[in-house]
């Protein structure tokens, strides 16, 4: 087993077989990835928007894809 990276901690957690299947489907369509570091990815981005309001969202969201 690899050494677990500084920042990290291994911690047993069961999730939904369809949440694992969907996770799983998003990071194949994206050709290859880790679902794991995709679930990190979302619980932080709903970590850091917890508090926005659902106006702010969408204003959010179209600044975003605007600056690609």
């Amino acid at each position: 087993m690899d050494p677990i990276p500084q920042g990290k901690t291994q911690i047993t957690l069961c999730l939904d077989d369809d949440i694992i299947d969907w996770f799983r489907e998003v990071v194949n369509a994206k050709n290859g990835g880790n679902y794991q570091k995709l679930i990190n990815e979302v619980l932080r981005e709903h970590i850091q928007y917890k508090d926005e309001s659902l106006e702010a969202l969408p204003r959010r969201v179209l600044r975003e894809e605007l600056v690609r």
